[in-house]
């Protein structure tokens, strides 16, 4: 089941004020690769940047191992951590001297194209191997105005709904299949677990929290959405209002764990973990087994269901993360060709990037890609370079299965069968100047709402008056522009 659904993030006021006075001038040279911006020759060096994958030791054995295959030398030191890599990447971009290429994520791409600070790479991408190989619709999500300003660097991922399955078997219940059958089963187990949390979620909106809260938003979409070919506040739809009553409802019935407000993820999972959580919608893929397996160390007896999504909805993939060129490369066109095609190639390239270095991080065993133990914690194995391999873009051309779990291959279907693909929005230069006002504004007028302070017609007209100053009008011709 798949639909068209547009969603955006946020994009961070650091990065506008740090980038803000200096690529204006982006257009002019500057890299460490060698040959112009369309000679496509093989760099000497490449300056890399990400804020993944491997790590210490391991990140230098598989840097050593990139040159050995390429002959090129990658000037990279390992992988950046959370918000400081942003910051450190708009540090570069404002001294001149940022990486070749590097990661970036949808709530930044817009701004960073704008600025002028990545190259267009569309006409790259249209001639090159990757066109036929990679999902048109995976694509889609990335693109800006018919431009391509990266590639994506695997499938966004997306979220499921985990049930504690043992608490539905003391309730005497099935699996629900739509949200009268959800809310009854939330009710179910605030009756018979009276001091637990029958579903929990970090935030109701902050960082796209909406897809957390997939039985209650349903088909309603806090961001900008686009009904009938044209942007919209997805705030000011009618669906809006019977998603925030759903959530109000839920709250105040005690459904709904009452710290929502001030969950983060790591908060969620460590009630989870602990057995005081019966609902909790999460990452498909490894995440499954460290959900059960993390639970049954505290709750031997508890099991858990993934639950195919209710009738009135379908679960969300984000918009991926890409990899982008800075617009000041040099050799625009040959780290293209050997580092971004070289990441998908469907052989050693794309191996290297996903399972790391062979009898390092990984070994083979006939057709089986069997992942070692880490080395600085053996009883873990390795799970990936950079790329998740259930992510990847491309197949490989060499016939090589990992044997998952069969937890992590289930959520990963069952998503995939019932999915929507969120899609990156426009730029709108009013925005990028409001978001950080706008997301605080969304942030409370839901949080008012769901608690109770305010009903939801009260809040959503506080809302249309306040974000309206905020020049929210404005911002939709914006995007209807393009």
């Amino acid at each position: 089941m798949r639909k068209r659904f547009m969603g955006r993030k946020v994009a961070s006021l650091a990065l506008v004020a740090a980038m803000s006075a200096s690529l204006v001038a982006c257009s002019s040279n500057k890299g460490t690769s060698t040959g112009s911006s369309g000679s496509g020759e093989k760099p000497e060096t490449i300056k890399f940047a990400i804020n993944v994958g491997l790590k210490d030791e391991d990140s230098q054995k598989w840097k050593a191992e990139f040159e050995r295959l390429t002959g090129i030398t990658l000037d990279y030191n390992g992988p950046g951590s959370g918000s400081q890599y942003y910051t450190d990447l708009d540090l570069a971009y404002a001294n001149k001297t940022e990486p070749d290429v590097f990661n970036i994520g949808d709530g930044k791409l817009t701004v960073y194209a704008g600025k002028g600070a990545i190259a267009d790479l569309t006409e790259l991408f249209n001639n090159s191997s990757l066109k036929d190989k990679i999902d048109p619709e995976v694509m889609e999500s990335i693109t800006i105005d018919g431009k391509i300003y990266g590639i994506p660097f695997e499938q966004g991922g997306g979220t499921i709904t985990y049930v504690r399955q043992d608490w539905l078997d003391e309730c005497g219940l099935e699996a629900p299949t739509n949200y009268e059958e959800f809310i009854n089963m939330l009710r179910a187990f605030k009756e018979k677990y009276p001091d637990k949390i029958p579903m929990t979620a970090p935030a109701l909106y902050k960082d796209q929290a909406f897809m957390y809260l997939r039985e209650f938003y349903q088909d309603a979409n806090p961001d900008f959405v686009k009904v009938d070919g044209q942007w919209v506040d997805g705030m000011s739809q009618d669906n809006m209002k019977d998603a925030l009553q759903r959530l109000q409802d839920a709250y105040t019935e005690g459904l709904l764990d009452l710290e929502v407000l001030t969950n983060t993820t790591s908060t969620c999972r460590d009630k989870w973990y602990a057995g005081d959580v019966g609902v909790f919608n999460y990452w498909t893929g490894t995440w499954a087994t460290s959900l059960e397996n993390r639970l049954q160390a505290n709750v031997p007896e508890a099991s858990v269901l993934q639950l195919p999504a209710i009738e009135e909805t379908t679960y969300l993939k984000r918009v991926p993360v890409v990899t982008a060129i800075s617009s000041r490369c040099d050799n625009i066109e040959g780290v293209f060709k050997y580092f971004i095609e070289y990441m998908h190639d469907g052989g050693e390239g794309q191996l290297l990037f996903e399972s790391g270095v062979e009898n390092t991080h990984y070994k083979k065993e006939g057709t089986t890609l069997v992942q070692l133990p880490k080395a600085d914690k053996p009883e873990e194995n390795y799970e990936k370079a950079f790329i998740s391999p259930y992510l990847r873009l491309t197949e490989l051309e060499e016939d090589l299965t990992i044997n998952y779990d069969e937890r992590v291959t289930a959520s990963n279907e069952l998503l995939d069968q019932q999915y929507t693909q969120l899609t990156i929005t426009p730029e709108s230069a009013t925005y990028t100047k409001k978001s950080a006002d706008i997301t605080v504004l969304k942030d409370e007028v839901i949080g008012k709402i769901v608690t109770g302070a305010m009903s939801v017609e009260d809040g959503l007209a506080y809302y249309e008056k306040e974000v309206a100053a905020l020049g929210m009008d404005q911002i939709i011709e914006e995007l209807n522009a393009k």
